[in-house]
């Protein structure tokens, strides 16, 4: 726009001079020549020639208040407020209600921070000068400035007044609560700015921040999600909303956001990285196994990430795939984490001897660790060899005495093989030193309903649990045999049918007290058909064919 005013000036010039007429009888001729060589070297950008030619021509006219304006507009352009408002001021000075030059004047102060110099000419415009929004706000900010919050406020609720549909008013407001450290004020400013426009962001912003000094995280996540909401395509902001999921443990939703930003700023490892990991401890395993896989094609050293990889694709099902990953990694570094997990790949591949060995290599390389015979003892466990397990756990516990998994794993193996009163013993200590572990509840509890002894604590420990997990198959179940203990068949019943329905995958041990309850109740041809498929996942359950074999 200023080139074509300039172009419009020197056409005009050359107009007039054509034409055989002065400008202006009081201008010299020398002055309009050196005025308009500087209009030129403008056009072509040459700033600094365009103000020495202004310059020369403001000594032959140095009142002249276009060629002041234009070079206090130079001084400006070229970032020296200092010297425009020198020239801004000696206009005020000649033409005192002129309002441009004193708007401009104000910008020159602001920006060269002499506040005070800018609150004097805004403070008379907005006292002389119609209602002008921008006026308004910029002298609220230089009060701000000068540490003057309390005119500050003063002056935005005039403003908010005189601009009701504006909702900046309030959102500085709003900001000058929070330095005061008046938040609920800040609540309340914020508030009432989003109302006005609901899509005012920087509302949503404060009102987070003042959310946040007073402790109300639910209302910062949603103020901040509308911030969010309101700003989709903001890299910036995606990713600080992404930082604030994992900080409040919304680690679903950090990955669900972490895909829109993903796509737009692939190349954030070290966000990626974090992402990928947090996707496969929540079970997002499609998700972390094609985010570390890209990590992989950055970085292929990182031998976490390959060996997390591999983890992903075995849950996946992709076991080889998996395997070979995890070899990968092993062979970069050897260590107990990743020994493990290559013995668990291999029993996922059905080769329990090859995972076995594997365990049996760390356990010569790292002696005095206790996590090795620790799933030793699970592996075994898992396949049904309990004094093989129970050996296992033992001896981890001989190198961690109080490893709660290897007590936990002794436990079952202890009861599975007949050893029940040490098992309750354990699971006694383990509840003293857990007192809140649902698992080790429900387990104690559990326990004494199968030896028939102190019903009453074992339906306070079983209770417990399901209070905390109220569809956990395994509690149910504890529940239902504890009732029909007590002879209560019929409520045993219930609880034990939830039990199958909610359970993740057939338990042959829910069927058999089934087929307990069924008969219990009369029903025998019930109780039949759960004892059997109770036999058909589990051949070895004696109480069962017996059961069935009495039935017929």
């Amino acid at each position: 726009m200023r080139k074509l005013l300039i172009i419009l000036a020197i056409l005009s010039v050359a107009v007039l001079c054509f034409a055989g007429e002065d400008i202006r009888d009081e201008i010299p001729p020398i002055a309009v020549k050196h005025y308009i060589n500087g209009m030129q070297a403008e056009i072509e950008g040459n700033l600094d020639r365009a103000l020495s030619s202004y310059l020369i021509a403001l000594n032959f006219v140095p009142d002249d208040p276009e060629l002041l304006r234009t070079v206090a507009d130079l001084y400006m352009q070229m970032g020296q407020p200092d010297r425009a408002f020198e020239e801004y001021y000696i206009l005020i000075d000649l033409y005192p209600e002129n309002e441009y030059y004193r708007v401009a004047a104000a910008e020159a102060a602001f920006t060269m921070r002499s506040y005070d110099e800018a609150e004097r000419q805004l403070e008379w415009l907005v006292k002389n000068t119609p209602p002008n929004f921008e006026i308004h706000i910029q002298y609220a900010l230089t009060l701000v400035n000068l540490n003057e919050t309390k005119d500050a406020l003063k002056a935005l609720k005039k403003t908010a007044k005189l601009f009701p549909d504006q909702p900046g008013p309030f959102g500085l407001m709003g900001n000058i609560h929070l330095g005061r450290g008046e938040y609920r004020d800040a609540v309340e400013a914020f508030q009432k700015s989003v109302e006005i426009m609901p899509t005012y962001v920087r509302g949503y912003l404060g009102m987070a921040a003042a959310y946040e000094a007073l402790g109300i995280q639910d209302s910062v996540m949603i103020a901040q999600e509308m911030y969010v909401s309101l700003n989709p395509g903001n890299p910036e902001v995606n990713k600080r909303w992404i930082s604030t999921l994992i900080a409040e443990g919304e680690y679903d939703r950090a990955v669900e956001a972490a895909d829109d930003y993903l796509c737009t700023v692939p190349d954030d490892w070290e966000l990626l990285r974090n992402i990928a990991f947090m996707a496969y401890y929540g079970e997002y395993y499609i998700r972390s196994t094609e985010y570390l896989s890209r990590i992989l094609e950055w970085d292929a050293t990182d031998r976490e990430a390959r060996l997390f990889y591999g983890r992903s694709l075995l849950h996946l099902d992709s076991v080889g795939r998996g395997i070979e990953e995890i070899e990968t990694a092993i062979a970069q570094e050897r260590d107990v984490d990743g020994l493990i997990t290559l013995a668990l790949a291999y029993e996922a591949a059905d080769s329990l001897e090859i995972a076995m060995d594997v365990l049996r290599q760390g356990e010569a390389e790292f002696a005095e660790d206790s996590s090795i015979p620790l799933y030793q003892g699970i592996l075994h466990a898992r396949a049904g060899d309990y004094d093989s397990a129970k050996l296992a756990f033992q001896t981890s516990l001989q190198i961690e005495p109080y490893n709660i998994e290897a007590l936990f794993g002794l436990g079952n193996a202890l009861e599975r093989t007949g050893h029940r009163p040490k098992a309750i013993e354990i699971f006694r200590e383990l509840r003293r030193e857990n007192p809140e572990d649902p698992l080790v509840a429900n387990y104690l509890g559990y326990l004494l309903v199968e030896d028939n002894r102190e019903l009453a604590l074992a339906d306070s420990l079983v209770s417990f649990a399901l209070d905390l997990e109220p569809d956990n198959a395994a509690y149910l179940d504890s529940y239902g045999w504890l009732l029909y203990r007590k002879g209560e068949h019929a409520e045993a019943l219930d609880f034990l049918l939830r039990a199958e329905n909610l359970a993740s995958h057939p338990d042959p041990v829910i069927f058999e007290h089934i087929g307990e309850v069924y008969e219990k109740l009369g029903k025998t041809e019930l109780a039949s058909t759960y004892y059997l498929k109770a036999l058909e996942l589990n051949p070895e359950m004696e109480h069962s064919k017996e059961r069935l074999e009495e039935l017929k």
